[in-house]
């Protein structure tokens, strides 16, 4: 994916092919942050669950 939005400098003719294929490199950041605010969603949802869980293992016992 990398090389998808920042490819190597050295595999262009010249400089203006590489900026025209650079231009939305900005985009790998939007994906970056999409992931870890899904993971902190999950870590969240998760650690809800397994305190409810262990709430009603100690009101059982």
């Amino acid at each position: 994916m990398l090389d998808k939005y920042c490819p190597d400098p050295r595999l262009f003719a010249t400089h203006g092919e590489w900026e025209v294929a650079v231009s939305n490199a900005h985009y790998i950041w939007y994906f970056f942050v999409e992931m870890a605010l899904i993971s902190a969603v999950v870590l969240i949802v998760y650690g809800s669950v397994l305190k409810r869980i262990d709430d009603k293992k100690q009101i059982s016992n």
